[in-house]
């Protein structure tokens, strides 16, 4: 909890942001309670188009102070060409896709988790830098991770902040394959960490038990459409069925992320 926020009084004195009696009272009181306003700006970074994030997102993190966390880790330089940057990159961008995602934001400096400054780096092309990042995954990661996406973003100091976009992946355990590195990571409230074989196994049963109830789900909608079991009669044609599966409503159980 930052400064800001163990410091918070509410017209009644000091209190414990935890309780829910304080929280609404303050909502219906107006005053500004920094831990709601932590979350909602966190939320925010969570649901924004990755393409509309600005200089202005970053400075909404630093103001409010949201600190590292499972879904958010700050670095202030950017992914070095050697061996051990690459390595490091690589175990944080598989620990995201191992827990529920997130965002690895480079060119912020921190101090004990809490963003202190926004610096960037220096780079002679951000779509080139991009590209490189995107390789440097793409050849570091198995199995490969689908729905990653990288957003440079420039600052009024001339330099690049850029904001990686890690998807929860569909089929972990992902794993680090750089020079032999075969690492696997997750991640909890203090960062990333290297997972046990137990910690491995029930993730990974998990994951199987989360397809299982997707091919069911799948399975029951084509039995009702069979049965014409829908909510309006349909004519006697071929029909090609399309699903869109809710993935948010089956992560809810927890199964991989209950491991780590």
């Amino acid at each position: 909890m930052t400064r800001r926020q163990q410091s918070y009084r509410s017209a009644r004195g000091k209190i414990n942001l935890f309780e829910p009696s304080v929280v609404f009272s303050d909502l219906i009181t107006g005053n500004t309670c920094p831990l709601l306003e932590n979350m909602r700006v966190r939320m925010a970074l969570d649901t924004t188009p990755i393409d509309t994030v600005s200089e202005a997102t970053l400075h909404e993190l630093l103001e409010n102070g949201v600190s590292e966390g499972q879904s958010l880790d700050y670095k202030r330089d950017k992914v070095g060409n050697s061996d051990a940057d690459k390595k490091e990159f690589l175990r944080d961008v598989s620990s995201f896709a191992n827990a529920r995602g997130g965002h690895l934001i480079l060119g912020v400096n921190e101090d004990k988790g809490n963003p202190t400054e926004i610096v960037g780096v220096d780079v002679d092309d951000a779509d080139k830098e991009i590209l490189r990042l995107e390789n440097i995954i793409r050849d570091g990661i198995r199995p490969s991770l689908i729905g990653l996406k990288i957003k440079g973003v420039r600052l009024c100091n001339g330099k690049m902040a850029f904001v990686v976009r890690i998807p929860k992946g569909l089929n972990p355990p992902y794993q680090t394959i750089f020079q032999n590195d075969y690492s696997i990571y997750g991640r909890n409230s203090a960062g990333k960490h290297r997972l046990t074989s137990d910690e491995i196994r029930h993730g990974v049963v998990g994951a199987l038990e989360l397809l299982d109830r997707i091919r069911l789900w799948r399975t029951g909608r084509v039995s009702k459409f069979i049965a014409k079991d829908l909510p309006r009669d349909i004519p006697a044609l071929p029909y090609l069925l399309i699903h869109t599966v809710p993935l948010n409503s089956f992560f809810r159980r927890k199964y991989w992320q209950s491991a780590i």
